[in-house]
């Protein structure tokens, strides 16, 4: 056989290895299912969910959808202190946002939110109220907001 011939069958079989391995690490990639979904309905008949635990989880989520009436009003609350600390600018309610919800107690909400001025860092960080220690993972921090009466 010829040198080119060679040659050929030589890039053909580093074509082939190439393309195996190629296949190989897409395999590896494919997501793997580590559980299954169900609907609360599925849950409950199955026996996984209480009453209890679906009772805890409806209040969980009707106080949150709840809470959605006060969003609008959060909000404005955060863009008018804002504007009185920087009289200089003119926050808006939509410059501020809820990112997380983590429940009303009594007539307090308790959120976490971002706005368009403030640059959070990623650094973590303990904080402590009444002896009782938080973990944030950002340079954020929870606010309680409370309607007045």
């Amino acid at each position: 056989m010829s040198k080119l011939t060679d040659k050929i069958k030589l890039s053909g079989g580093i074509l082939l290895g190439m393309l195996c391995m190629l296949a190989g690490i897409l395999a590896g990639c494919a997501p793997e299912a580590s559980g299954d979904f169900y609907s609360l309905q599925e849950a409950y008949e199955a026996g996984y969910l209480t009453k209890e635990e679906i009772m805890s989880i409806a209040h969980s989520q009707n106080a949150a959808g709840a809470e959605r009436g006060n969003v609008k009003k959060i909000r404005s609350t955060a863009a008018h202190g804002y504007n009185e600390r920087f009289p200089d600018q003119n926050a808006a309610a939509d410059d501020f946002s809820i990112n997380k919800y983590c429940g009303t107690y009594g007539d307090c909400v308790v959120v976490m939110m971002t706005d368009i001025y403030s640059n959070y860092t990623d650094a973590e960080w303990f904080g402590e109220v009444a002896g009782v220690r938080f973990y944030y993972n950002n340079g954020n921090s929870l606010s309680i907001w409370k309607e007045w009466e």
